[in-house]
């Protein structure tokens, strides 16, 4: 009918002021960065769709989901070069207090792990995480 067309085409331009509204009250998290000033956006955002569901399971109370990414994280730190764009070399440093990198994002949520949950068996883990993540950092964390 006549009338559907017209209420299809308004939709979406509703939707994407609704969306842009949004986003635009969210401006006050910050962007994640690379300590690298050289690394593409595309492999930061590859990066990003690989650490998110990681630190998601983070916040999972049920079983030992929260756990198991905690040591997840500690084996992508230390057996690979995952979070090598988050540590600035001499010649390509963004100040680490004003930047959020991959890292700095792991080291926040494995602590939230830590001091949200009243379980033991994971308190090791995280400050295994987080001790490794900082001497991999060279402190440089924000």
């Amino acid at each position: 009918t006549p009338n559907s067309s017209k209420i299809n085409s308004h939709v979406p331009g509703q939707i994407d002021d609704t969306v842009q509204s949004s986003l635009d009250s969210m401006d006050f998290i910050p962007s994640i960065e690379c300590a690298n000033s050289l690394t593409s956006e595309p492999d930061l955002q590859s990066r990003i769709a690989i650490i998110s569901p990681i630190l998601t399971a983070c916040y999972t109370s049920q079983g030992g989901s929260a756990l198991v990414a905690v040591e997840g994280l500690t084996k992508l730190l230390n057996e690979t070069n995952f979070f090598a764009q988050d540590v600035a070399d001499a010649n390509n440093v963004l100040e680490a207090s004003s930047r959020l990198t991959l890292i700095d994002l792991a080291v926040q949520v494995v602590c939230d792990v830590a001091t949200t949950t009243s379980r033991e068996t994971y308190f090791r883990s995280c400050v295994d995480f987080v001790s490794d993540a900082v001497r991999y950092a060279n402190g440089r964390l924000n």
